[in-house]
């Protein structure tokens, strides 16, 4: 069972030699994290938290506005991975009429060969 000690009971060591970083450092982080998006904005569904846990995170948005997320699906023979909107899969075709099913292997298929052709341009360039 966790017992809350109220602050005045609480014993607290102010020792300079323990601290990790400055105060200056503390304040900077304070400011670029109270920049960053919420966790959650949903305005029309659309989640406004940036992640980049996959390949695509935060890269491929649906026609809708909101981003595509990854989903695996696992059968007993293979495992697909594809990235699909979310606001679809949440809300339905109130808030985005498009499904947008992207197969992860075409797309990274797709970003392949365009690098290649990139490559092959500025070697020729």
């Amino acid at each position: 069972m966790i017992e809350k000690i109220p602050e005045d009971k609480q014993i607290k060591i102010d020792d300079e030699s323990l601290r990790i970083i400055t105060d200056e450092t503390f304040k900077s982080a304070q400011i670029e994290r109270e920049a960053r998006p919420k966790v959650k904005n949903m305005v029309k569904g659309v989640d406004s938290r940036f992640s980049t846990a996959h390949h695509f995170s935060n890269l491929l948005k649906c026609q809708c506005g909101g981003r595509l997320r990854k989903k695996v699906q696992k059968t007993s023979r293979q495992t697909h991975h594809y990235y699909y909107c979310r606001n679809h899969e949440l809300y339905g075709n109130e808030v985005c009429k498009y499904r947008n099913l992207q197969r992860e292997e075409e797309l990274l298929d797709w970003v392949s060969e365009e690098l290649r052709e990139f490559v092959d341009y500025i070697s020729n360039y």
